[in-house]
């Protein structure tokens, strides 16, 4: 399916602010016109297929800072949280995995006691252990990831992830639980040390609080970096400013490559004025209020955009919080310039489409 806007534009995403936005970003720059229930699956689609680079695709450059190892299995949340949203799957009242998954493998480990801290549905650890036959067979993650995609139907996208080299972010936590109220904070008090995101922020609930945020130096993946070099506009999915969006520009050539982009947006998530009634939201938001605080900011959206502030051309922010962002980023010291503001309706996936789309005419 070709795009009305061609694959100048490019997203930058993690995993639930990608599944609330590339989907009905597309539909707005013209891609399916049906996304969901296999009904765009291409004919003869196989795991096996390779990845090639798709004329008239919206590239999706997709954070994989959150993998991690379980069982043996390379797993790669946000990028299977975005290849669900796209296939019409995503479990978006849970707020993770595939919609009437199953869970029958972890229950069988749970009775050996191997359960262990991660939450993979059956079909989760299916198409992990697919990724993995790809990759031990020679495939890069990135042709692995267009294989998966291609069995999951998904058309007028281009999944890629931001690197091909294991590059999962690790937090320094210290003997407490996350002093932020944003989201509420649970748990009791727990002991101090270096964890992966991904445990810190599904085993632990994101409630240790954070030190120091640990990432280890690796490289973009040439794929992601050669479609920034052609792009004239980028979007920063709404994700977490730290884990997500952070991870993909610490990568080694990512910030130049964006820096070189003409106009480049970034979304801003939910802010925790009002935090939500819905418990995957509010650890999001306690998560990324606790990564703030470890940079030495606070957790309000004024601080989420100050984060963002140097490396995009607009922010687009929810309607009640355009106040508080214009006012921090007026205040702010070291810019020659400071990105534009615009206004939308951030919890509205559709609404926010439309927004993001008006920008790139």
């Amino acid at each position: 399916m070709m795009l009305a806007v061609e694959p100048s534009v490019v997203v930058l995403s993690g995993g639930l602010g990608g599944a609330r936005l590339v989907p009905a970003l597309l539909d707005e720059l013209g891609g399916l016109d049906e996304l969901g229930g296999g009904s765009s699956r291409r004919d003869g689609a196989s795991l096996g297929d390779g990845a090639s680079r798709r004329d008239g695709a919206l590239p999706v450059v997709v954070n994989v800072g959150d993998d991690f190892t379980w069982h043996g299995l390379k797993v790669c949340p946000d990028i299977d949280t975005v290849c669900y949203a796209l296939a019409g799957m995503f479990d978006f009242d849970r707020g993770w995995g595939r919609r009437g998954d199953t869970s029958e493998v972890a229950r069988e480990l749970g009775r050996r006691g191997l359960a262990g801290w991660a939450h993979l549905g059956d079909t989760d650890v299916a198409l992990s252990l697919r990724r993995n036959e790809l990759i031990a067979s020679g495939a890069t993650l990135t042709q692995a990831t267009a294989a998966l995609a291609g069995c999951l139907g998904i058309e007028g996208v281009e999944l890629l992830p931001a690197s091909d080299t294991p590059a999962p972010t690790a937090v320094e936590v210290g003997g407490g639980t996350v002093g932020s109220t944003v989201g509420g904070t649970v748990g009791g008090t727990v002991g101090g040390g270096r964890v992966g995101y991904a445990e810190w922020f599904v085993r632990h609930d994101a409630a240790k609080r954070v030190l120091a945020v640990h990432r280890p130096v690796a490289s973009a993946s040439a794929d992601a970096l050669d479609r920034l070099a052609g792009a004239r506009a980028a979007v920063l999915a709404p994700s977490n400013p730290v884990a997500s969006i952070g991870a993909i520009l610490a990568l080694q050539g990512m910030a130049k490559a964006l820096a070189g982009v003409a106009r480049r947006i970034g979304v801003l998530g939910l802010s925790g004025r009002k935090p939500p009634d819905h418990p995957a939201l509010s650890r999001r938001l306690r998560a990324q209020a606790a990564l703030l605080e470890a940079l030495g900011r606070g957790g309000s959206v004024a601080d989420h955009a100050l984060v963002l502030s140097p490396f995009v051309t607009d922010l687009v922010v929810d309607d009640p919080d355009v106040p508080e962002v214009k006012a921090a980023l007026a205040g702010q010291a070291g810019f020659d310039a400071s990105p534009e503001v615009h206004a939308a309706a951030i919890l509205d996936r559709e609404a926010l489409a439309r927004s993001v789309a008006s920008l790139l005419t």
